[in-house]
């Protein structure tokens, strides 16, 4: 049994704006994020805790032992949500 259920919503309003206004952003992997009003925010902090999962990953599969297969699969999980 299927079920096809088709909704109109109006719009919400919208408040005008200029284009002093208006933000343009690029998102990258050296520079997380740039701002069109020139404003970098860095990805180090990003690329140094990814370094620190891998690092430890690596530790653990070498191991080999239940336990470290086990804090393996922990870790994937807590850096798939990341």
């Amino acid at each position: 049994m299927f079920v096809h259920a088709v909704m109109e919503k109006p719009a919400p309003p919208t408040l005008p704006f200029t284009e002093d206004e208006m933000l343009g952003v690029d998102r990258g992997i050296k520079n997380i994020l740039v701002t069109s009003d020139n404003k970098f925010y860095s990805s180090k902090h990003l690329r140094a805790v990814k370094a620190g999962y891998q690092h430890l990953k690596s530790e653990l599969q070498s191991k080999g032992t239940r336990s470290a297969k086990r804090n393996t699969m922990r870790l994937a999980e807590r850096s798939d949500g990341s």
